[in-house]
């Protein structure tokens, strides 16, 4: 500890750390009488509170902004509940679904309100896929045009080079030859990896998937306003 706290960049460093483990709490650098007890605190709970920062960033779940629940004894925001506390949660009262703008995995939403809200959420998400996709489609298409149209230049670059071997005297092969082989592997080079169809086939099956989620939400959006 005292290596730490005596060295300037180790203590920012521990600073550093301290405020991004403990997300509630903003240490104080000019604090001297107080480094000490962040320090302790880092090495006695600092393992499990980066464990929970683990588990909320994988979770699935999400609240609505100003939401609030109680369960045994504990109150959970957006700041600590994690999906295995959620589907206790929704379990224990389905009514909290209304709390809820995002579930967590492999929870089944039963309430009409949820349900809609649910749909309204996944259409959104799957609209905006549906865009990335296009763009990346459009993205990798271009590329492999760019690279197709780099290859032609390096092929008839190549094929001179091989003509210029044949038609050029005996003491000027050698270096022809080097010139021939250079342009050889140039074009070796950029022969790999320019078919990018088995990337268009990946993101075309997406882009399937993603517009038959769109039209399955739309579908039970429009059955519900009916």
């Amino acid at each position: 500890m005292g290596e730490v706290l005596k060295t300037p960049a180790l203590l920012l460093e521990m600073l550093r750390l301290y405020s991004e483990v403990f997300l509630d709490s903003k240490p104080c650098s000019t604090c001297e009488s107080k480094h000490a007890g962040y320090f302790v605190r880092l090495m006695r709970d600092g393992e499990n509170e980066i464990n929970k920062l683990n588990v909320m960033a994988e979770r699935t779940c999400e609240l609505k902004e100003d939401a609030l629940l109680f369960y045994k004894g504990a109150h959970f925001t957006n700041r600590n509940i994690t999906d295995k506390v959620a589907t206790a949660i929704l379990k224990s009262n389905p009514k909290n679904e209304n709390s809820f703008v995002a579930y967590p995995k492999g929870y089944e939403v039963k309430s009409d309100g949820a349900l809609l809200a649910d749909a309204k959420i996944k259409l959104a998400h799957a609209n905006q896929d549906v865009k990335k996709i296009r763009k990346e489609i459009v993205k990798v298409t271009k590329e492999i045009e760019k690279k197709a149209g780099g290859i032609e230049q390096l092929q008839e670059a190549y094929k001179l080079a091989q003509d210029n071997v044949k038609a050029g005297d005996d003491d000027k092969k050698e270096a022809l030859t080097e010139i021939a082989e250079q342009a050889g592997k140039e074009l070796e080079e950029a022969l790999e990896g320019v078919d990018g169809s088995q990337v268009i086939t990946k993101l075309n099956e997406q882009l399937e998937e993603t517009e038959s989620d769109v039209v399955k939400y739309q579908s039970l959006l429009n059955k519900r306003d009916k």
